[in-house]
């Protein structure tokens, strides 16, 4: 794998809290109040009762407040083709948990949180899969004969 090669797909935050936040037209405004004095723009908002909305399409990001449930609430932030840095969108993030955590102070116990990075990377193999097979997980190519077929790019689908 070239790490050099390295090109950033996608960035994302989520978060499930309790209690559930009230997403109602003032807290909607009250959020959007709060980003902004947090220095987060964004261009589009919308709230549908059960979900808040927000999304900058230069410098892409999303913002959702929901109800996954009625138990629980989301915050999900999600740079889905990032133009900035991990460090930026970290930075991004953190402003938003806190203009979050100003608007629904209430809404302070994180159930699950997960975070993802997607990186894409030149092989250095004529397929990935045969890099990661070989050299990242030190098998043999032979081992793949049980499946009767040749493994192609797509992986392994059990």
């Amino acid at each position: 794998m070239n790490i050099e090669s390295g090109i950033l797909l996608h960035m994302g935050v989520n978060y499930l809290l309790a209690p559930p936040p009230n997403v109602d037209k003032r807290q909607f405004l009250a959020f959007q109040s709060a980003l902004m004095d947090a220095g987060v723009d964004y261009g589009e908002a919308r709230h549908n009762g059960q979900t808040i909305i927000l999304i900058r399409k230069s410098s892409p990001l999303q913002v959702r407040v929901g109800l996954p449930n009625p138990s629980l609430g989301q915050l999900l932030i999600v740079a889905p083709t990032p133009d900035v840095g991990l460090e930026m969108f970290g930075r991004q993030a953190d402003a938003i948990v806190d203009a979050f955590v100003e608007t629904w102070p209430a809404c302070n116990r994180i159930v699950a949180a997960d975070c993802t990075i997607r990186y894409l990377y030149e092989s250095s193999h004529s397929r990935a899969f045969d890099e990661i097979w070989q050299a990242r997980l030190n098998q043999s190519p032979d081992a793949l004969d049980v499946f009767g077929a040749p493994v192609g790019g797509g992986g392994l689908r059990l």
